[in-house]
């Protein structure tokens, strides 16, 4: 009849199985020193039978307790064996068997007290217990084991009285508040168990960190009453303690975690005021702010912009010292960057001249405090991208690009570009023709594939598109697997669709290519119009409208990226390029307008109606992606 309560109980005990010492040192065989190898293998080989053939482990275990009559393992064993067969009584003979000799055995006497309350005999089973601890001098394992044991077996009750009386008995207890807050939240009674949590924070300093994310869990729980279990923490993070700091981190990384930015950023700076903090929770908050600004779309954009610059000069006012310091400063600089240039929107009367000056002081910092490192070559060219694309000065732009590669160890083929990039804008067609075949003589795979591709580009603006076709085509052909194979072929189509037509329609195009490359978007989109605004049968046109749409989408102008997009779809049903629109607008829906459902249905649909596309695994992945985001069967 009890045969339904084996196996939790095994699970609480199977770590004392094997063969180890008793536990609190009484009782020890005269012939265990003598016989401990043979006994300990004897039992390694008897444990895996109490699930596989519990008969025959209670033979050897029988035949083991004759040879060694009173070791309290064979008898913990045995007493387990005849559980899962269902013999209660037996069960109960070897564990008090076990007492006898071994009264203070807290395996023996827990499983025996258990059997007892499983058996509706509480007072008989309260009293094995009472036993224990008295024999264990109320030790706080004694009741952790004790209150574990009911609590696996779903006396939930029965298991919280004897935490709370651990707990009540000694300070030094105090460890049993963890077993009680877990127990709390087993039952459902979430709020009990936060302020048991409450109350380690309170005296447990070395708990924190652990506290800290069972707290968490318990926030992240999908039916709860968060708004309760905020309040909780509100009311306890308003009290005047040593521990503040640590209630306002968690209250942050909850907040930050429910999307409730406003509410996150007020929670770190009151942390950031307490006595400890590190800052850890305003860093990635400012991480999440600026996530958010990147993929979000008019005021909501423009919200979390200011969010991420706010949590992100806080951070570094109030930690000059923290380790994340100089990925705070690259990213504040972004943000400025964006600002500056027009990509987001702030307050009106902002001086944008200062706003660079301010970006340009950042990235010297960087350079100057982390000479040689990733930090110092993403700053060289952050600001090499600042004096070309936003202050216009391309000669003090190839200065910055020159000093950075010099000793460029991380991102030797990103200046490389950059460096023929302010060639081709600024129309130096010899310095341009000098570097690239510099580079593709250069040992470095990466930069000789860079020079050869941008030398193609070279061409394609010195409208020698024959000359440049060709040269593309031939860096795909023989380099399938390098970065710039995709961008080779496409213009290299480009080229040849254009001299299929007017020319002038081709020139029109590269020229919306040189514009975004000197980021001028605002006349790169001009330019396109231009051809989109011409017949649908216009070479090029098609190929236009994606630039378009994508440019849009780069600007965070996701309405008239998806005007776009969609135009297309109308216009060419029957283009090989549909699949890759679709999965634009895909993209669009799921990170400019946070619309997961919609984008997954975008998904879909690619995948019911273009079995045959290329890229299938990855939407396929996308799809996978978004169902477990959202909850949904795969």
């Amino acid at each position: 009849m009890y045969l339904h309560k084996v196996i939790p109980l095994i699970l609480v005990l199977i770590p004392l199985a094997g063969f180890v010492p008793d536990v609190c040192g009484q009782g020890r065989s005269n012939l265990q020193s003598d016989v401990r190898t043979d006994l300990a293998s004897a039992l390694r080989v008897i444990r895996p039978l109490l699930r596989e053939d519990a008969q025959r482990a209670i033979q050897m275990l029988e035949k083991l307790n004759k040879e060694y009559p009173g070791h309290s393992q064979v008898l913990v064993l045995l007493g387990e064996a005849y559980r899962v067969v269902g013999d209660v009584d037996s069960a109960r003979e070897a564990y008090e068997t076990c007492q006898r000799f071994h009264p203070a055995n807290l395996q023996a006497g827990t499983a025996l007290g258990l059997l007892y309350v499983q058996g509706d005999d509480v007072a008989k089973g309260d009293a094995v217990f009472r036993d224990l601890l008295e024999r264990t001098k109320y030790g706080v394992n004694t009741y952790r084991m004790i209150g574990s044991a009911l609590s696996r077996n779903g006396f939930f009750a029965q298991a919280l009285r004897y935490y709370e009386e651990g707990r009540d008995r000694n300070n030094s207890n105090y460890v049993l508040t963890l077993d009680i807050a877990y127990m709390q939240k087993s039952v459902g009674n979430l709020q009990g168990s936060l302020i048991e949590y409450l109350r380690v924070i309170e005296t447990s300093p070395k708990q924190h960190r652990l506290v800290k994310t069972r707290i968490m869990d318990l926030l992240r729980v999908p039916d709860a009453d968060h708004d309760e279990l905020f309040n909780v923490l509100r009311t306890h993070g308003d009290k005047n303690t040593p521990y503040r700091r640590i209630v306002m981190e968690i209250l942050a990384s909850g907040y930050l975690e429910r999307g409730m930015l406003e509410k996150a950023l007020e929670m770190a700076l009151l942390a950031g005021q307490q006595k400890g903090s590190d800052g850890s929770v305003l860093f990635v908050l400012a991480g999440q702010a600026v996530q958010e600004y990147q993929r979000r779309e008019g005021l909501e954009r423009t919200r979390y912009f200011d969010l991420g610059l706010r949590a992100l000069e806080a951070y570094l006012d109030g930690y000059p010292d923290a380790r994340d310091v100089p990925r705070a400063k690259l990213m504040l600089i972004d943000l400025l960057v964006d600002l500056a240039s027009g990509r987001a929107k702030s307050h009106p009367d902002i001086d944008l001249d200062a706003v660079v000056i301010r970006a340009l002081q950042a990235l010297d910092w960087l350079i100057t405090s982390f000479p040689g490192t990733d930090y110092a070559e993403q700053a060289y060219l952050k600001k090499g991208d600042v004096v070309f694309r936003i202050q216009k000065r391309p000669q003090e732009a190839l200065k910055i690009y020159t000093d950075g590669m010099q000793n460029a160890r991380f991102y030797p083929t990103n200046f490389a570009e950059r460096l023929g990039r302010v060639y081709l804008v600024t129309e130096e067609y010899e310095r341009a023709k000098e570097h690239f075949s510099q580079l593709v003589k250069s040992k470095n795979k990466e930069l000789s594939e860079t020079g050869v591709f941008y030398n193609g580009l070279l061409l394609t603006f010195m409208k020698q598109y024959e000359a440049a076709r060709d040269s593309l085509t031939g860096l795909a052909e023989s380099n399938p697997a390098s970065q710039f194979t995709n961008d080779a072929i496409h213009l290299a189509w480009v080229i040849e669709e254009g001299l299929q037509g007017d020319q002038r329609v081709l020139d029109r195009f590269v020229k919306a290519l040189r514009l975004e490359i000197a980021g001028d978007t605002t006349q790169a989109i001009s330019e396109l119009t231009g051809i989109v605004d011409s017949p649908e049968t216009t070479p090029l046109r098609a190929r236009s409208l994606v630039k378009l749409g994508e440019l849009y989408e780069s600007l965070g102008e996701h309405d008239k990226a998806l005007a776009v997009l969609r135009k297309f779809v109308e216009q060419y049903p029957q283009d090989a390029r549909l699949p890759d629109v679709h999965r634009k607008v895909a993209r669009i829906h799921e990170q400019g307008y946070s619309d997961k459902r919609l984008a997954l249905k975008t998904y879909e649909d690619i995948l019911i109606s273009f079995p045959h596309y290329i890229f299938l695994d990855e939407v396929r992945a996308d799809v996978k992606r978004l169902r477990e985001t959202l909850g949904e069967a795969p």
